[in-house]
């Protein structure tokens, strides 16, 4: 299996998490026994103040009850940004030709409109 690092410094633990994001979660005890697979990949399905119910990507199982101090939201930004920052060149085989067309479509967009908006009105 392939090891996923992601880079969440910075990101709340108590953040806007909604139905349809998608999370990291660690098992506390699976991590203090040292057990493998201790941190999923999840999709949250119901969040309230306190607990969530989540479903594991690579199991389908679902998890309830899950203490949100275990859980860091996955920042859209981050899964997008191999897109974002793709290069436009047509020097890149590894591009699809539709990824490169959509890109050149989308990029003079940035600058006629001014700087794209992030997520609660950040700019880059």
């Amino acid at each position: 299996m392939r090891e996923i690092s992601i880079d969440l410094s910075g990101t709340p633990s108590r953040g806007d998490a909604r139905p349809g994001d998608f999370a990291l979660y660690r098992d506390p005890v699976a991590w203090l026994r040292g057990d493998e697979q201790h941190t999923r990949i999840c999709q949250i399905i119901d969040a309230s103040s306190t607990r969530m119910r989540l479903v594991d990507l690579a199991s389908g199982e679902t998890r309830k009850d899950v203490p949100r101090t275990f859980v860091r939201v996955i920042p859209a930004g981050y899964i997008m940004r191999d897109i974002d920052e793709a290069p436009l060149a047509e020097d890149h085989p590894d591009l699809t030709p539709a990824a490169v067309a959509w890109l050149r479509q989308n990029a003079g967009k940035q600058v006629q409109d001014g700087p794209a908006e992030l997520e609660r009105g950040e700019q880059r």
